[in-house]
């Protein structure tokens, strides 16, 4: 088990490093997804480390530094708590104990599942048939809300 450290990651796969500095520290990833700045949304890049469970985003408006990490893979824990495959009834509890602030309600996501913030701690878990699928990490924000506090 690898615990994440919130608003960090865990080595290699750490928020706020560069494309080349990912690529050198984690090697290759199984596949890239490209998507074009559309109306609305900003230019970003999202590799998928398969062994891992990892993917790795890459926003433009953060001048391609990784913005947000999503693990999939059970090995990846919070806090040295299992969280992948976790009874979404049980996720308040888990919040809780994980000191991760207040649990926003869930709100629907494309291709089904909903989406759990815990917009306070930078987490957000993905719920599929009933469990957590993965969960997602992101960088600290100032009291403005706009700007990155990089690690």
């Amino acid at each position: 088990m690898s615990s994440i450290q919130i608003h960090l990651g865990h080595a290699p796969f750490v928020l706020g490093a560069s494309r080349e500095q990912l690529r050198a520290a984690a090697g290759e990833p199984d596949s890239v997804e490209v998507l074009a700045a559309e109306e609305g949304q900003e230019a970003m890049e999202h590799w998928y480390f398969a062994e891992a469970g990892v993917g790795a985003s890459f926003f433009e408006a953060d001048g391609w530094r990784l913005g947000e990490l999503e693990f999939s893979d059970g090995r990846w824990t919070l806090g040295d708590e299992a969280v992948i495959g976790c009874p979404v009834d049980r996720l308040p509890g888990l919040v809780k104990g994980l000191k991760l602030g207040r649990l926003k309600g869930a709100q629907a996501v494309e291709g089904g599942g909903r989406c759990h913030e815990c917009p306070d701690a930078g987490v957000a878990f993905w719920e599929a048939g009933g469990v957590i699928a993965s969960f997602s990490i992101f960088p600290a924000y100032e009291d403005d809300g706009e700007t990155v506090r990089w690690p």
